[in-house]
């Protein structure tokens, strides 16, 4: 592509509404759809499990991933995990 085809580029955003898994709305710019297109969201930060814990049970997850691994590869010391 010649760098004046990219200077000549113009990008299409468009108002569009964003419905939470709430049924709360929310406005925004984007290039999806066409203006004032809907974008149902099915699952967004406050449903989805990986936003919604707080950071000890996040932290309590990776740490039983770690022995899990640890288990597992434990007898091959140079993949050991530790901190």
């Amino acid at each position: 592509m010649a760098k004046e085809d990219i200077t000549n580029i113009k990008i299409d955003y468009h108002k569009v509404t964003i419905q939470l898994v709430s049924g709360e709305q929310i406005e925004s710019r984007s290039t999806w759809g066409k203006e004032n297109s809907v974008l149902k969201l099915d699952t967004d930060c406050f449903t989805h499990s990986a936003w919604k814990k707080n950071k000890s049970e996040r932290n309590a997850e990776a740490r039983g991933r770690e022995a899990k691994f640890n288990k597992k590869f434990g007898s091959l010391s140079n993949f050991k995990i530790s901190k």
